[in-house]
């Protein structure tokens, strides 16, 4: 099941990228690279604009990279996408991917919030 939550959105944003709680209450803000706490934007928006967001459950993202495939952990990255955690270093994960995507391309992952590291 899907849980949503209604938010004001800081600055303009794209359909299906993943934004993160802002500084003030009930706002988010597009997700820096290997955000915590990511939710998954529903609809594009406008700074200011109230928006719908998905915090837990099987949403759309849309991939920042070439080469995902089904069962790869994902983390963001600099431009609110999901990339596959990759590299030495503590990773937040904040989705699991359920499908094939290339860069730019809408697929389709299953939110998770855990941290690992990788030696």
């Amino acid at each position: 099941m899907n849980r949503h939550l209604s938010l004001t959105i800081d600055t303009d944003a794209s359909m299906y990228t993943a934004v993160v709680l802002g500084s003030t209450n009930f706002s988010c803000t597009p997700a820096g690279a290997n955000a915590a706490g990511v939710k998954i934007l529903q609809h594009d928006a406008e700074a200011g604009d109230e928006v719908d967001v998905i915090e837990d459950g099987i949403t759309w993202a849309l991939a920042g990279e070439d080469g995902i495939q089904p069962g790869d952990e994902l983390e963001t990255d600099a431009n609110a996408k999901l990339v596959v955690a990759a590299g030495a270093g503590t990773h937040n994960i904040c989705a699991r991917a359920l499908e094939s995507a290339d860069n730019n391309e809408r697929f389709k992952v299953e939110l998770v919030d855990k941290q690992i590291t990788i030696s």
